[in-house]
Protein backbone atom coordinates (compact mmCIF):
# COMPACT_ATOMS: atom_id res chain seq x y z
CA UNK A 1 0.00 0.00 0.00
CA UNK A 2 2.91 2.31 0.77
CA UNK A 3 4.29 1.93 -2.47
CA UNK A 4 0.69 2.80 -4.44
CA UNK A 5 0.64 5.65 -1.90
CA UNK A 6 3.86 6.83 -3.15
CA UNK A 7 3.23 6.20 -6.50
CA UNK A 8 0.40 8.21 -6.83
CA UNK A 9 2.35 11.13 -5.35
CA UNK A 10 4.83 10.86 -7.78
CA UNK A 11 2.75 10.46 -10.44
CA UNK A 12 0.28 13.78 -9.46
CA UNK A 13 3.36 15.49 -8.45
CA UNK A 14 1.65 16.51 -4.77
CA UNK A 15 3.55 17.98 -2.06
CA UNK A 16 1.58 16.91 1.29
CA UNK A 17 2.29 18.53 4.34
CA UNK A 18 1.35 17.12 7.78
CA UNK A 19 1.12 18.46 11.10
CA UNK A 20 3.52 16.01 11.99
CA UNK A 21 6.38 17.60 10.13
CA UNK A 22 9.26 18.37 11.04
CA UNK A 23 8.93 21.67 9.05
CA UNK A 24 5.32 21.87 10.77
CA UNK A 25 4.44 25.74 10.92
CA UNK A 26 0.91 24.68 9.31
CA UNK A 27 -0.68 27.12 11.10
CA UNK A 28 0.90 29.74 9.01
CA UNK A 29 -0.34 28.33 5.86
CA UNK A 30 -4.25 28.21 7.17
CA UNK A 31 -6.21 30.20 4.83
CA UNK A 32 -8.11 33.16 6.29
CA UNK A 33 -11.67 32.36 7.58
CA UNK A 34 -13.60 34.94 5.74
CA UNK A 35 -11.77 34.50 2.62
CA UNK A 36 -11.86 30.80 2.15
CA UNK A 37 -15.18 28.75 1.57
CA UNK A 38 -14.75 25.23 3.73
CA UNK A 39 -16.65 22.40 1.60
CA UNK A 40 -17.70 18.86 3.59
CA UNK A 41 -16.08 16.27 2.92
CA UNK A 42 -17.13 13.35 5.61
CA UNK A 43 -18.34 12.74 8.85
CA UNK A 44 -18.45 9.98 11.10
CA UNK A 45 -18.88 8.76 14.51
CA UNK A 46 -15.32 7.69 16.67
CA UNK A 47 -15.80 5.85 19.62
CA UNK A 48 -13.58 4.25 22.66
CA UNK A 49 -16.11 2.58 25.14
CA UNK A 50 -19.38 3.22 25.89
CA UNK A 51 -18.29 6.76 27.53
CA UNK A 52 -15.99 7.93 25.01
CA UNK A 53 -17.92 8.76 22.14
CA UNK A 54 -17.83 11.93 19.39
CA UNK A 55 -18.55 12.57 15.77
CA UNK A 56 -15.41 14.24 13.70
CA UNK A 57 -15.85 15.92 10.35
CA UNK A 58 -13.78 17.07 8.02
CA UNK A 59 -13.86 19.92 5.45
CA UNK A 60 -11.68 20.91 2.85
CA UNK A 61 -10.85 24.35 0.67
CA UNK A 62 -8.74 25.18 -2.05
CA UNK A 63 -7.65 28.76 -1.31
CA UNK A 64 -5.03 28.33 -4.22
CA UNK A 65 -4.32 27.33 -7.23
CA UNK A 66 -2.36 23.89 -6.42
CA UNK A 67 -3.22 23.76 -2.69
CA UNK A 68 -5.53 22.07 -0.71
CA UNK A 69 -6.23 22.64 2.95
CA UNK A 70 -8.02 20.07 5.12
CA UNK A 71 -9.53 20.31 8.65
CA UNK A 72 -10.91 17.92 10.96
CA UNK A 73 -13.62 18.73 13.44
CA UNK A 74 -14.41 16.62 16.63
CA UNK A 75 -17.31 17.01 18.88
Amino acid sequence: MTAECQAILEACKLNIKLETNEEAGLEALRPAAASTQWEFAASGIWYEDIYHTGHIAYYIANPAPRCWCMEACER
